[in-house]
């Protein structure tokens, strides 16, 4: 009978953990998303008219319609500078209850984690190997327009703190985002495939389906879409590695983060090389 009460409260115990979780990720996903798209937007509108007095440039070429160099450079520079620093904040305090338990648990696994980093690193370059012969067998040799994005802003006036935000920022918002909260939504007996295959397409897709819909609505041609299309399955190939690897890592956040953090330091160093 003890024994039976006593599996009922650890029941209950972890019942009422799990709905905590759930319920800051589920807050956390909005949050990022809210920052991402709707208030990034209403960043970029303002920063239009903020840019010319910066520049010194004339918005738009009158005639095209085009917004001149150095004013695009502003505003996608300010935008990403804008969102991930209220992103990072924000997403911080949701969650530090859990980074901290999640730096707790590497120090006190550090061997066994740090292991599961150099596994993680062949899991996931291999990943990119096999996406690039994909790539190639396609004869797809352009970037993506998230890709494209993230080299103008690279070249461009605000460079080293665009890198900053690429190279730290962004993988520890992803990570927060795609890892811990899209895993947390999940109870700990759920299938591991069913939490890596949702959070790896998810994450795939923020990389490349506005750009789709951006092109769709520009009416642009139907092969540059299925291009798009089939560069951002790379993005969600990629997806699906991490969150095995965060997986395997007993759903330690610090393996996968500093992987993410490493790949993006040397795709950074690539673009500064070209």
């Amino acid at each position: 009978m003890e024994n039976n009460n006593l599996e009922n409260v650890t029941e209950q115990h972890d019942d009422s953990q799990y709905e905590e979780k759930k319920k800051k990720a589920t807050f956390s996903i909005v949050y990022y998303f809210i920052i991402m798209y709707f208030f990034g937007t209403v960043a970029q509108v303002i920063l239009m008219f903020i840019a010319p007095l910066i520049t010194g440039v004339e918005l738009m070429n009158p005639e095209t319609m085009e917004i001149y160099q150095p004013n695009m450079d502003f505003i996608m520079s300010w935008t990403q500078i804008i969102i991930y620093i209220t992103l990072t904040v924000g997403l911080v305090i949701l969650t530090r209850k859990y980074l901290l338990n999640y730096f707790e648990d590497f120090k006190n696994n550090w061997k066994k984690l740090s292991l599961e980093i150099i596994i993680g690193l062949g899991i996931f370059f291999g990943t990119t190997i096999i996406s690039n012969l994909f790539l190639q067998i396609l004869k797809i040799e352009s970037d993506s327009a998230n890709q494209e994005a993230i080299i103008s802003m690279l070249q461009g006036d605000y460079k080293f703190i665009i890198t900053f935000i690429i190279v730290v920022l962004g993988p520890l918002c992803e990570e927060i985002i795609f890892r811990h909260s899209f895993f947390s939504l999940f109870k700990k007996n759920t299938n591991k495939w069913v939490k890596i295959l949702i959070s790896g397409a998810i994450f795939g897709a923020i990389h490349f389906v506005m750009a789709i819909i951006n092109y769709a609505t520009a009416g642009a041609e139907f092969s540059l879409i299925i291009t798009e299309f089939l560069l951002g399955l790379t993005y969600v190939a990629s997806g699906v590695a991490l969150g095995y690897i965060y997986s395997r890592s007993n759903e330690n956040l610090i393996p996968v983060l500093l992987i993410h953090i490493f790949n993006n330091l040397i795709a950074a160093v690539e673009i500064f090389s070209m």
